[in-house]
């Protein structure tokens, strides 16, 4: 894999994380579960 398409891979990564963490928040109080469900959906990527 090329160094542009890892940054590329690794900024949508970051871009869906961000706003699945600020949709969370906005939603109400987090829960630990909610925070695992998005970093092992990232893992995944």
């Amino acid at each position: 894999m090329s160094d542009k398409k890892l940054c590329e891979s690794a900024k949508k990564a970051g871009d869906e994380m961000r706003a699945a963490l600020v949709a969370m928040a906005t939603a109400g109080e987090p829960s630990a579960a909610d925070f695992k469900k998005i970093l092992t959906e990232l893992d995944q990527k």
